[in-house]
Parts: structure tokens; sequence; C-alpha cells
């Protein structure tokens, strides 16, 4: 038995989507930026207890979106569910709007790193903070768009 998809189980299917994309992207730049701030302008401070309470949060928040995803799920047709193909027009243009917008800065950020990589991973960064880097940027503007534009609905 599938479950009958109405624009308001989608809506609150995407919601959740971004939220937790968002979580994701968020938890992943975390140590990123964290790490290039300790090195460039605080000079050996160290962040350990901000980081800790925001990773936290963060998590936390990512527990009870997935949480929310996965119930929000059941109410979905199964096949839409784990394609991402959602019935109602605008929620599947928001999706695909996102999934647009997130391989073009992934891209981005691929490219500024293979054009000006030796003067920015010189010391500051490593490759695998370069990598973190890519999929931060890539989960944290799937969910911003989604969440943007959603927001934007609701006005």
């Amino acid at each position: 038995m599938t479950a009958q998809s109405t624009p308001i189980n989608e809506e609150v299917l995407l919601k959740q989507t971004g939220l937790m994309s968002f979580f994701v992207g968020s938890i992943i730049l975390m140590p990123v930026i964290s790490g290039i701030l300790e090195a460039t302008l605080l000079s050996g401070h160290s962040l350990t207890t901000p980081n800790v309470l925001i990773f936290i949060a963060l998590f936390i928040g990512l527990i009870v979106s997935l949480v929310k995803q996965i119930k929000a799920g059941t109410k979905v047709d199964q096949k839409n569910y784990w394609f991402g193909n959602l019935e109602d027009e605008f929620f599947n243009h928001i999706n695909h709007k996102a999934y647009k917008y997130s391989w073009t800065l992934s891209v981005s950020t691929l490219v500024v790193f293979s054009l000006y990589g030796s003067s920015i991973t010189s010391e500051i960064v490593s490759i695998n903070q370069v990598c973190q880097a890519v999929m931060g940027v890539m989960f944290f503007s799937f969910g911003l768009t989604i969440l943007v534009k959603l927001r934007g609905n609701n006005d």
C-alpha cells in the first residue's frame, strides 16, 4: 500500500529535507571554517568550547530533522520519496532549483580550488579540508535554497 501524496505532505517532506541538508552542510563546514580561522585570524587561539556547543546544537537539529523527514516520508508516495520527484509542480520546481544551485556552487568551489589551490592550500588548508568544503557547500546550498524558496511561499 502506497501513501497518497498531497501538496501539504510534500511541502513538509521538502522542508525537512532542506533542514536536514542545511544541518549536514553546517556540520561538515564547521571544522573547515574553524581551522581556517584558527590558522589565520586567531593565530593559535582555540575555538574548542564554541565549536562543541555549535556542534551539539547542529547535531540535535539534524537528528530531529531526520526523524521528522522519515515520518513525513511515510505520507508521500514511496517512489517520490526515494527519487525526489514531487507531484506538486511548485515543490518539484524548488527541489530542482536547489539541485541546480547546489551543483553550480560545488563546481564553482572546485574550480576555485583547482585554479588557486596552490596559494590557498599551501599551509592553511589540507586536501581533506578542500573535500570537506566542497561537500559542505553542496549540502548547505541545497538546504538553504529549499528553505529560502519555501519561505517565499509563505509570505
